[in-house]
């Protein structure tokens, strides 16, 4: 199964890593490991990271 990887509101690099989007909305607050900063990063289509 392949992640999803999720990026940072704030730096845009890579926040985590998530197995599948869920189909309600849910919201991730965390300390994110590239910029430092605390983010709140909403699961969905629109911050997963596209890798080019």
């Amino acid at each position: 199964m392949e992640k999803k990887k999720m990026k940072c509101p704030n730096c845009g690099r890579r926040a985590f890593d998530i197995s599948r989007l869920p189909k309600e909305e849910v919201e991730v607050t965390l300390k994110c490991p590239q910029c430092g900063k605390f983010v709140s990063v909403p699961c969905n289509e629109k911050s997963e990271l596209k890798v080019s």
